[in-house]
Order: C-alpha cells, then sequence, then structure tokens
C-alpha cells in the first residue's frame, strides 16, 4: 500500500492519517510494532541484504521508532520507506541495520519539515488568493469612491442612522 498513499506526497503530510501515539492509544502497542516490523521486513527484503534484521532487532527497532518518533503519521512512515527503497539514505552494507534505520529517520525529519511547510505556504497563498477575489468583487472602484465620499464628510457611516431634528 506504500505507493499507493505515497503518490500524493502532501497528503502523506497534510492528511488526516493518525500518528503512531493515536494509534497505540486507540488499539495496542503490539498492533503498532507489528506494522512497522512489517515495514522493516519489506525494507531488508528489498534492500537484497544476505543478512537481514532478526526478529527481536526488529521488534527493538520499531519500538525504538515508535517511542522517538512517536507525532509521525502512518503515511509519512510509509514515505519514509519509499524514499529509502529509492536511495535517498543510501544503502545497508551487508547487513540491515537499525542504527541506519534510526539515522536515516533523523534525516527524514528535515524532508518531512520542508513538506509540512511547502503545503501551508500553498495552503496561506490559496487563501490569500480567494480573499483577493472576493475583495475584488466586493470592493468599489476609484470613481465610486468619489461619487460617494461626499456621504463618509458628512458623517455617514453604513448601518448607522442619523436622527432628524424637528
Amino acid at each position: 500500500m506504500q505507493s499507493k498513499y505515497c503518490r500524493y506526497v502532501s497528503r502523506c503530510f497534510m492528511g488526516d492519517a493518525p500518528v503512531l501515539s493515536r494509534l497505540r492509544i486507540a488499539y495496542s502497542d503490539s498492533l503498532v510494532e507489528s506494522w512497522l516490523e512489517i515495514q522493516l521486513y519489506d525494507l531488508a527484503e528489498f534492500s537484497g541484504c544476505k543478512e537481514k534484521q532478526s526478529e527481536a532487532q526488529r521488534q527493538e527497532t520499531a519500538r525504538l521508532i515508535i517511542t522517538n518518533f512517536h507525532y509521525l503519521k502512518v503515511t509519512e512512515l510509509m514515505y519514509f520507506f519509499q524514499l529509502f527503497k529509492s536511495g535517498t539514505f543510501g544503502k545497508f552494507y551487508g547487513v540491515v541495520d537499525g542504527l541506519a534505520i534510526m539515522e536515516s529517520l533523523r534525516k527524514f525529519l528535515s524532508i518531512r519539515l520542508d513538506e509540512i511547510t511547502k503545503a501551508e505556504r500553498e495552503r496561506l497563498d490559496a487563501e490569500k488568493a480567494e480573499r483577493m477575489a472576493t475583495w475584488a468583487k466586493e470592493a468599489i472602484t476609484r470613481e465610486e469612491y468619489e461619487e460617494l465620499k461626499w456621504l463618509f464628510n458628512m458623517g455617514y457611516e453604513k448601518g448607522v442612522h442619523v436622527k432628524s431634528f424637528k
């Protein structure tokens, strides 16, 4: 499912996927660990290394990820594993190394920050463009202002009614 979920990178970071800590609360530590172990095993198989992590090493790596990166979304982790497979974080030399995975996750945090910043900037730009379009539709022209400014100079304000004196 990594390829399917990672097709739209901004959704990996800005979507509604749960973070690891929420999954731990909603389900259990063992379920989250199990999911991560599957991701780690898949990475090891993809790498083609002869020496794979033992089950105990995979479990410990999964626990470390849960403890140190509990704020990451499931989709962000999927994207991390996709990047790892694509060579972004180098490769394993003979053996799948838990330390290399943890170090790569730390490097991934800067990629994550860049992606979140980019998505937030795009969101703010879209909001600004929408506001400008709304203002353009609702604003009066300079000519209209010049025609109406005498009302404001006389103390007229929209919604405020002047009482007449008898």
